[in-house]
């Protein structure tokens, strides 16, 4: 503790105070100290456990949406660990009035990488809600903090839930939390960050472990979200991601025209005919050049259609590949950056299922996506998919596309280490290139 100097109090909840502190090399930091509460029943044993959990989920995630520790001492008279200081929180930007739109979805995408971050490492959040988004102003970055409630997959969990002390904030807790701490699970956080889309975008009142509804298709998405089953809500943050893009994007975009919308029908249909499948590729053929209609279809590739296509029709997989790296080539770096995440986990479902072929103009097209907008997130989905271990074919395949096409592949490739901070060591062989 004698590198800090300690500061103003910045907050504070039932298990930790939080203060501002600079340490001597004049990095500022936001210290949380230890504090008994004092619950009947409990142990301060058992409170020093979550606060020690908090310190270890937060350090073994490294994201640029989760609050990064800096130290910790755990065995201090005091324990207490260090983290990045934030301007503030979201909770602060809805009550002062200052969330504009752009910074609004600003914060839900930021949420969404790092929830999604925290669900790939295995842990559930369990309390999510605006209090624990920080705000970084000078990045206009927010991350996620307060990880004391989470909790390994493998159903490591707390036995606080008995006192009143566990079981996440009762306004944004799932229906299963009501019941145990234990029942929590990867869907518990989607529920939780519908509710924060409720704050955002409907502001009523709500019932706690409710089924929430909003208007138009946030609506939709705030519904599905919150769905009392864990089971019918979103699975995957991928899905939501583009579910929540689409919204966002209707709130003011034109409705699609009657043949568009066919189009968008048939892909959400559970089975497809050959009429159907032809429909809609001739119609995707004739409207090129038209974002709005593409970035729908693109979106509405659902795995169970991709698997269909794959197994039934296969001769349909190639124009599909061919029309997600068009449609990169053609919109080339004017995309908008969130939806950038959106497009790149479509070009991954498709690139499960495509032949050589498919799969090197869609790694192609991940490759020009992410350093095009400098999306870290495209940029490392890119670097992990043509690693060392990849396919040797599926590299020399990609090269040839990319010099058929005249790209400028190693332009693309010596922008990764300056974006993602990446080692030439963890690209493929034949990628590794000299400035």
């Amino acid at each position: 503790m004698n590198k800090y100097t300690i500061g103003r109090r910045l907050g504070g909840g039932t298990f930790g105070e939080v203060k501002a502190a600079v340490d001597s090399e004049g990095v500022h930091a936001a210290i949380k100290f230890f504090k008994n509460p004092g619950l009947a029943g409990v142990s301060e044993e058992e409170l020093l456990k979550r606060f020690s959990r908090e310190v270890r989920y937060q350090k073994m995630i490294d994201h640029e949406n989760v609050v990064k520790v800096y130290g910790q001492n755990l065995q201090d008279e005091e324990p207490w660990f260090a983290m990045e200081l934030a301007d503030c929180t979201l909770k602060d930007l809805i009550a002062n009035g200052s969330l504009t739109s752009d910074l609004r979805n600003k914060a839900l995408f930021d949420v969404l990488s790092g929830l999604e971050t925290i669900h790939a490492n295995g842990l559930k959040h369990r309390d999510l809600k605006p209090a624990n988004i920080l705000f970084f102003e000078d990045e206009q970055r927010f991350a996620i903090s307060d990880l004391g409630l989470s909790a390994a997959h493998d159903g490591e969990s707390s036995t606080l839930t008995i006192s009143g002390a566990g079981g996440g904030t009762e306004n944004y807790a799932a229906p299963e939390m009501a019941r145990s701490l234990k029942q929590a699970t990867f869907e518990t956080d989607i529920y939780s960050f519908g509710a924060i889309l409720h704050d955002l975008f409907v502001g009523t009142r709500r019932t706690p472990y409710e089924r929430l509804r909003g208007p138009g298709a946030i609506g939709k998405v705030i519904e599905k979200c919150t769905q009392p089953l864990p089971r019918n809500r979103y699975r995957e943050i991928a899905a939501l991601r583009a579910d929540l893009y689409d919204a966002l994007e209707n709130l003011d975009e034109q409705p699609p025209s009657p043949k568009d919308e066919k189009v968008i029908e048939i892909l959400g249909q559970p089975a497809w005919t050959r009429d159907d499948l032809d429909f809609v590729f001739m119609h995707v053929d004739e409207q090129t050049q038209e974002r709005q209609f593409e970035r729908r279809v693109v979106s509405s590739f659902s795995s169970e259609f991709l698997r269909f296509i794959a197994e039934h029709h296969p001769e349909y997989v190639p124009c599909i590949c061919d029309y997600i790296l068009e449609y990169n080539i053609e919109f080339e770096g004017n995309f908008d950056f969130n939806y950038c995440d959106v497009l790149a986990n479509q070009m991954e479902l498709v690139l499960q299922v495509a032949d050589l072929e498919g799969k090197a103009k869609l790694l192609l097209g991940l490759l020009m996506l992410g350093t095009q907008h400098n999306r870290w997130y495209v940029e490392r989905k890119f670097v992990d998919l043509a690693g060392p271990a990849a396919n040797d074919a599926l590299i020399r395949r990609m090269k040839i596309e990319a010099e058929a096409r005249d790209i400028d592949i190693d332009g693309y490739l010596n922008h990764l280490p300056k974006s993602i901070h990446m080692s030439g060591s963890e690209l493929h062989h034949m990628l590794r290139t000299e400035e």
